[in-house]
């Protein structure tokens, strides 16, 4: 009886193999890792919550319902913390965030409140900006996280229907009053765009660049403001190409 041959793997073949089951567990530690980070990064943020977000009575952080931070106690976690950045409707928009300022743009891009290194980085303030949001113009910067923490819900307004209209507001406390924020522009520049200049007074140039922010945005808000008026922008990465980023702008409407 004649014996049956096995067919021989080819070398090759196996080679192959081998770097793709290689290459699948890379990925699959390396996502592990991303989603550890993300953990550990907001845990952070909502230990500090806790504890130095002060709500009277359970209340939620919406305009002047005493909501207070305690910053004091706050900034023996770390000096930098200048502000907290909360939206209303925090059930909607899961922003509440301390805003951090070390005078540069590269610190807190990849790190936690304590130095330790993280993906998601932290909420900062433009370097060349007062600390105190006196300027004119004032830009916080913010990753968007696929898990949607940090700035990652930003991306809504353009892509959730009906969402600017339940969520048009955002308020920035500081160690003396609350600011209160109306989203009027938000759109995709290039990471390079005249949006990223600071340092404006009430004149014409500034007037013309909020003209620009108006005209530009996704949705028309009705909402115009002027050249004495002082806007806050938020800025977060997009899904729409390594060099784009996705802005938010917001005029300040009160001060409590």
């Amino acid at each position: 009886m004649e014996e049956k041959k096995k067919k021989k793997r080819h070398p090759v073949t196996l080679v192959i193999l081998i770097i793709a089951l290689a290459v699948m567990i890379f990925s699959i530690v390396k996502l592990a890792g991303i989603q550890k980070d993300y953990k550990e990064s907001e845990k952070t943020f909502q230990t500090l919550e806790s504890e130095y977000v002060v709500h009277p009575d359970g209340a939620g952080a919406l305009w002047q319902d005493g909501t207070r931070i305690q910053f004091e106690a706050l900034r023996k976690e770390n000096p930098d913390i200048m502000a907290w950045l909360r939206f209303d409707n925090y059930n909607d928009v899961h922003i509440s965030y301390p805003v951090l300022y070390s005078g540069d743009d590269e610190t807190y891009l990849r790190s936690d409140i304590y130095g330790n290194y993280h993906i998601a980085g932290c909420i900062f303030l433009e370097g060349m900006n007062q600390p105190d949001f006196s300027d004119y113009h004032s830009i916080i910067y913010g990753h968007n996280m696929r898990n949607t923490t940090m700035f990652g819900d930003l991306k809504r307004y353009k892509n959730d229907e009906g969402f600017y209209e339940n969520n048009q507001y955002f308020n920035i406390y500081t160690d003396t009053q609350v600011l209160r924020y109306q989203i009027f522009s938000y759109y995709d520049v290039e990471q390079d765009d005249e949006v990223y200049t600071v340092g404006y007074g009430p004149d014409d140039t500034w007037q013309a660049m909020i003209d620009r922010m108006v005209t530009s945005s996704m949705k028309d808000t009705g909402i115009h403001p002027t050249k004495e008026d002082k806007i806050v922008t938020l800025s977060t990465c997009t899904s729409s190409g390594e060099t784009k980023r996705f802005v938010v702008h917001g005029v300040l409407v009160n001060a409590n």
